[in-house]
């Protein structure tokens, strides 16, 4: 049984303080259809927010600089065949 606890992860542990561990036969018991929709619902709201946050500007350089074919991080020279760094860059 040692053996067994020391494999135990710790979400397994949260898990169990919560009541939503394995039961005793160690079938994992599914969560309830309430509790379900209410996790859903906490999470769609999290989520929301995230994704209603505008694109860092960086972000959008570096899709622009993928949808150009620019491959070359800024400061090298992608004539170079390792990408070494430019004068400039240096």
């Amino acid at each position: 049984m040692e053996e067994k606890d020391s494999r135990r992860t710790e979400t397994d542990r949260m898990l169990e303080q919560a009541g939503l561990g394995p039961d005793e036969s160690g079938k994992i018991v599914p969560l309830d259809t309430d509790l379900q929709a209410q996790i859903g619902r906490q999470l769609r709201a999290i989520y929301d927010g995230v994704l209603a946050q505008p694109v860092p500007d960086r972000f959008l350089e570096l899709l622009d600089q993928l949808d150009n074919g620019d491959s070359a991080a800024p400061g090298t020279d992608p004539a170079s065949p390792d990408g070494s760094a430019t004068k400039d860059g240096e």
